[in-house]
């Protein structure tokens, strides 16, 4: 992972929880113009994802917003 390098114009990047809710946005078109990073945890992410977005956070100044379902079991 560190030897990649990325380029990115977007301004925020999204992370969403699970596949289902992944989909959800792309359905409704709500983010067509969002110009943001969109990705999916799939449940729990790996390692791989949570230093992408932690690589695109600290090296890109770009801010990350969580979208989460907010249970307390995370069921």
């Amino acid at each position: 992972m560190e030897h990649l390098g990325f380029e990115t114009k977007a301004s925020f990047v999204l992370v969403i929880e699970t596949s289902a809710m992944f989909q959800r946005p792309g359905q409704a078109q709500l983010l067509a113009d969002g110009n943001c990073v969109l990705v999916s945890m799939g449940g729990v992410p790996t390692r791989a994802c949570r230093r992408f977005v932690r690589r695109l956070a600290d090296e890109k100044k770009i801010p990350v917003y969580v979208f989460v379902t907010g249970t307390p079991t995370g069921s």
